[in-house]
């Protein structure tokens, strides 16, 4: 027998390198998804909406960030860190464009 049965040294799995795009994506998606239901209904309330969701996104990523890092998956935990501020800064400008549209009504 060459090969152990029980494996000791056997090399551990690879992360999935193109794990941090996927979820730069997912959240970009969600996002544009929630924001343009509330849309649609052009109130005021619109608004308020999406600031809940945008805060309840930021702390799933960031939950989920921290979570990637102490398992050791380095790029996922980079990928839900980076879209936690991208949420955080898209978000403004969406909020910020809804309110100047919502005035102007």
């Amino acid at each position: 027998m060459e090969q152990p049965l029980d494996q000791i040294n056997a090399p551990e799995p690879r992360e999935n390198e193109d794990v941090f795009g996927k979820i730069l994506l997912w959240n970009l998606g969600i996002m544009l998804g929630y924001v343009t239901l509330s849309g649609l209904t052009g109130k005021s309330e619109s608004v308020f909406l999406d600031l809940i969701l945008m805060i309840l996104q930021v702390a799933a990523n960031l939950l989920l960030a921290i979570i990637s890092f102490v398992q050791g998956k380095r790029n996922a935990g980079l990928g839900f860190l980076l879209s936690l501020f991208l949420v955080v800064i898209v978000g403004f400008g969406v909020c910020a464009g809804k309110i100047t549209v919502l005035e102007r009504t």
